[in-house]
């Protein structure tokens, strides 16, 4: 059997508990150990790695629930979702879906699958290539605002949400976890976050805009259209769109300005 057969074969096991016989016949026995302890073996440590990788994924949502309750999730959802993929960095993709579905999750901590799709999109991001980036020049884009278009790198990546995300996200670093009684008095959950975050060296740069620089930028890119016309969907004021146009060029997001 090959090693592709092999890995169809292991993850058949690993979803339906009992080894087939052609699985055993594969297994060589080690010592004392059967077959089919050998197999258990492998099972647990397959399983140790996938909740090693949730738990790299997912820091944000770790800190929130705290131990218990985070590793309650991720063997439920390991169970449903036996690995698919070879690189462990991309394990958990479906983690927001997954989330939306459990009804007790949703009504205590309505956040949690934003808070899920954020750290998927974030690793997403993380994990590609660095790309060039070329200054854009403020004078050009302010002499000639109306017929500016920009051409967004692929890495950009917009997130919004009804839930302020980003500063839960910060906190994952602190020593106290929140755990599930969401003793989060220090942050506004409640208020609304909206980000642009993209490749930045090794890092990801994350950048905070109001509602509507966000959507300005945003059906920019969808729609491919010029500042100008935008301009005519959204009501953003002229000094939100000189504290855009300055954010651009301070954070050096990397945008190619064509007109």
């Amino acid at each position: 059997m090959d090693h592709k057969k092999f890995q169809e074969t292991f993850l058949n096991h690993f979803r339906n508990t009992h080894p087939s016989k052609d699985l055993l016949e594969m297994i060589i026995p080690i010592g004392k150990l059967s077959s089919g302890k050998v197999l258990e073996i492998y099972k647990n440590d397959y399983e140790a790695r996938l909740l090693e990788a949730l738990q790299e994924n997912f820091e944000a949502l770790w800190f929130v629930l705290g131990d218990e309750l985070f590793f309650s999730l991720s063997q439920k959802y390991i169970d449903a979702h036996p690995s698919q993929v070879k690189d462990l960095r991309f394990y958990g993709n479906s983690m927001e879906q997954y989330i939306r579905k459990i009804e007790f999750l949703t009504n205590e901590v309505p956040f949690l699958s934003d808070l899920a799709s954020f750290e998927i999109l974030f690793w997403d991001v993380f994990h590609q290539a660095s790309q060039s980036y070329q200054q854009i020049n403020l004078q050009v884009m302010e002499h000639e605002m109306e017929r500016v278009k920009f051409l967004f790198r692929s890495d950009i990546t917009f997130f919004a949400s009804n839930w302020n995300i980003g500063e839960i996200w910060k906190a994952r670093n602190q020593e106290e976890e929140l755990g599930i009684s969401l003793k989060l008095d220090s942050i506004k959950i409640d208020d609304s976050f909206y980000s642009v975050f993209f490749k930045k060296n090794d890092f990801v740069k994350i950048c905070y805009f109001n509602e509507n620089q966000y959507k300005l930028l945003k059906i920019m890119k969808d729609k491919s259209v010029s500042l100008g016309e935008v301009l005519e969907m959204i009501p953003i004021t002229p000094t939100e769109i000189k504290n855009l146009f300055m954010a651009i060029v301070k954070e050096e997001i990397p945008l190619i300005l064509v007109k």
